[in-house]
Order: structure tokens, then sequence, then C-alpha cells
């Protein structure tokens, strides 16, 4: 349950999260922030609010789930897709405040996407459906649209942005982490400038914009293990900032809103779940 924030280019530690889990997803600002979901174990349907100096018990999900993505705001968050027992989900739920509702199925059963955007105006890329996945569908808060396929299969990448100006970036690709990053502009995918460092399992960890994200954590099959390194985005570089995580951690969760106003919170700390 160990929290974070990253303020001006520093980690600093925060109230822990009420519900220590792994796999889980977040949304909303540092000082504004939502998580929910994810495994325990067992899965969880627990939704938890900061306010910038702790965390209290919110809503919970209809359906208990573990790595099912999320993007929006603590008062209008959207949660995506999953994974129950044997069965990846395709459970679409938007959040008020308050309590969570039933949203418009995701059109295939899918974990370890990842999504940016708003409530109203969302776009998913990748995951896992039966296989490592390219899909990518927008959301308007109603209905979904298929979009250009992503470049690079992938599923559990960083992402960053809004539905007309995206960006994902590293992930695992068929079992192997990756380096690879990839801009949305409203209508296609672009490949972009890729990561320091290959990563997987930590897209939940990435917050920003597309000209201001930050990725943390993760686990590394080049070099085995699980990382603590943070990288900043600042449109045209990826840096590797000189601030850790304290705890290295994979399948953690994130939000904020930009690469110097974050928060990291929960995973896993070894490389085996």
């Amino acid at each position: 349950n160990s929290f974070q924030v990253v303020t001006a280019g520093a980690w600093a530690s925060g109230g822990n999260v009420n519900t220590a889990r792994y796999h889980i997803d977040g949304a909303g600002t540092q000082t504004a922030g939502l998580v929910f979901g994810g495994n325990v174990p067992p899965y969880s349907t627990a939704t938890e609010e900061y306010n910038g100096s702790g965390w209290s018990t919110g809503g919970s999900l209809s359906t208990a789930r573990t790595g099912m993505v999320g993007t929006g705001t603590q008062t209008a968050g959207l949660c995506v897709g999953g994974w129950q027992g044997s069965t990846n989900q395709t459970v679409v739920e938007h959040y008020n405040g308050t309590s969570w509702t039933a949203g418009t199925a995701y059109p295939t059963g899918t974990r370890y996407s990842s999504v940016v955007g708003i409530l109203t105006a969302a776009v998913t890329a990748g995951g896992y459906d039966t296989n490592y996945s390219n899909q990518s569908n927008e959301y308007d808060g109603s209905t979904w649209t298929e979009a250009p396929n992503i470049n690079t299969t992938r599923s559990g990448s960083g992402r960053s942005g809004t539905q007309t100006a995206g960006l994902i970036f590293g992930g695992d690709a068929s079992g192997s982490s990756t380096t690879a990053a990839e801009d949305y502009n409203g209508s296609t995918w672009t490949t972009g400038t890729s990561l320091n460092t290959p990563t997987r399992n930590s897209g939940s960890s990435a917050a920003g914009t597309n000209t201001a994200a930050l990725n943390a954590g993760g686990t590394n099959t080049t070099v085995p293990g699980v990382i603590s390194a943070t990288e900043t985005w600042d449109g045209s570089t990826w840096t590797t900032s000189p601030a850790s995580l304290a705890t290295a951690r994979q399948q953690l969760g994130g939000s904020g809103s930009s690469s110097t106003s974050a928060l990291a919170f929960g995973g896993y700390s070894t490389t085996t779940v």
C-alpha cells in the first residue's frame, strides 16, 4: 500500500492507501486522486479518494476485478475492462464522485490495456484479450468507436495525455519489455521517441500530458528485476530522473496532471506475483 508524491522532480512519501493491492489503476490529479480495483488477493471492488494528504473510502466498483484501466477525474472517472477469475472483462463503469454506474461495454474482453483522456473523450490502446493486442477504441461517454491500431502490439504500457494528444510508452510486447512509444493525434498512432529503459507492468504509474509525462517503476526482462527508476518526457526527450521510487515495484497505480505533479500508489515489490 506504499504511496508516493512527486513534486518538482522529487518523490516524497504520502499517506498509504487503505487497501494494499496490485494490478490497480487510478484517475485524477495529485490533490484529487482516485484508486480502484486490483488484486489484494482476491479481486477487489475497493475505491479510495485522495485529497492531497490522505485517502478515504469511496463507492465500490460494481464488478470486482484486476488489470482494469482508468482515466478521467475524481468526480468523472472511467474504468475499463480487466480480469476476473478466468475471464477478460468487457465491463465499463463511470464514477461521479460518490458511486460507480454501468457504462457501455467494451467491444472485446480485455485486460492490461491503456487509456487516456476524460470520461467523455477517451482512447484505449493495446492490452491482452486472447493474445497481446494492437486494438484501439475511442469512447464518448456512451459509444465505443474503433480507432486505428497501435504500431507495437503490447499490454500494460504507460500513458498520458488526451484523446487528441495522447501518448503511450513501454509495456509488455509479447512477453518482453519494450521501450516503444507512440503518439495519437485523434486519428493516427505514430511511432515516437523510445524510453531509455525497457519497462513492463508499469502502465498505471504514468501521469501527465503528451509533452510532460512521467513513467515510474515496473519490471525489465533485459535486466530482470523490479524497477524504482523514473523517466520524464518533455515532448522531445526522455530523461532518467535522479529521483527514484522509495520502493521498487511493478503493477502499481498512478495519476497526475504533469511530470512534476503526480501520484504513485500500491503495486508489487517482487518480480513474481
